[in-house]
């Protein structure tokens, strides 16, 4: 599976280093010393959105469409 991973995240052109570092430990052309190195100096992207925000916009929308209701 993760070869499969690997070569479908490189034809979307998607970066992910620790997915192709590991399809490399599994080919035998990286040794586990320096894929254990490249996976701790990997750092994640930033967040997309703060889910704590979008959650707080949900509800005040929410609130705003109840009181908006006919009685």
């Amino acid at each position: 599976m993760v070869p499969l991973l690997a070569a479908a995240l490189e034809a979307a052109a998607i970066e992910a280093p620790v997915t192709h570092a590991l399809n490399r430990l599994i080919a035998g052309e990286l040794p586990l010393d320096e894929w254990v190195a490249q996976v701790r100096a990997t750092v994640p992207p930033p967040a997309r959105f703060d889910s704590g925000r979008a959650w707080r916009r949900w509800w005040w929308r929410l609130r705003m469409r109840m009181r908006q209701r006919p009685a």
